[in-house]
Order: structure tokens, then sequence, then C-alpha cells
């Protein structure tokens, strides 16, 4: 189970520490931090709102990985192996002609709720690729 912490770094700047425990593998401590300007609650809540990512599993580590090279390598490394051929050309098809061109070039970890509705409503109004 992970925990945090705060460190007071200036007036209005925090750092999160999130400790993960012991990777199993390397038997070292797994620990990230984050930088928040802002008040200590708002600090405090956005390591909240991290822990519980963490804790559900739908923490996304901070990286400059954009959206498009995500869906890219997803494709390759298990769309390829695990899906129906027809059913690979129809997600390439439409990742490529679609999405990529549209929420592509937004890092992973930016990505929010409101990119992809409006992504949808784009797709609701521009109909089907075989239309």
């Amino acid at each position: 189970m992970a925990t945090g912490h705060l460190e007071k770094r200036y007036k209005n700047s925090w750092t999160i520490v999130i400790d993960k425990g012991i990777d199993p593998q390397t038997k070292k401590r797994v620990r990230f931090s984050k930088s928040i300007k802002g008040t200590k609650k708002e600090a405090e809540k956005e390591m909240i709102r991290i822990l519980a990512e963490i804790e559900k599993g739908m923490y996304v580590e901070p990286t400059k990985l954009k959206f498009g090279e995500y869906l890219e390598q997803w494709l390759e490394n298990y769309g390829r192996t695990r899906l129906a051929p027809t059913t690979y050309r129809r997600y390439s098809q439409v990742i490529n002609l679609r999405v990529i061109p549209k929420l592509g070039d937004i890092p992973l970890e930016k990505l929010r709720p409101i990119h992809l509705q409006e992504f949808y409503r784009w797709m609701v109004e521009n109909g089907r690729l075989d239309a």
C-alpha cells in the first residue's frame, strides 16, 4: 500500500513524496515525487487524489509519453497479439485516422475526461469512417 507525505519547498510550493513500498525484484524502496504550487491544503488534496488512483490501479506515472505514442504501443504490444486480425485492422484504422489526429499530441498524464468528451462529440458530428 502506497503512503505519502508533504515537504515544504518555498512559500507556496510543496513536494508530494509517494512511497510505493519495496520493489520485489530489486529489493529497493520505490518512491516518486511531484511538485505542487499552491497552499498546503491544495497539495494535500492532490496527494490524496494520487494515493486513491494508485490504490485503484489507475495512476499513470508522470512521463512525457504522448497519448498517440501510447496508442501506437498498445496496438503493437497488445492489439497485434490479442485481437482478431479484422478487429486489429479496424482499431488501427480508427486510432490512426481519428484518435491520433485529434488527441495524439496530448501528454498522457494531461489527458482528461473533457478531452474524451469533446472527441466523442466530434465523432458523432463527423460520422463513421466507412460512411
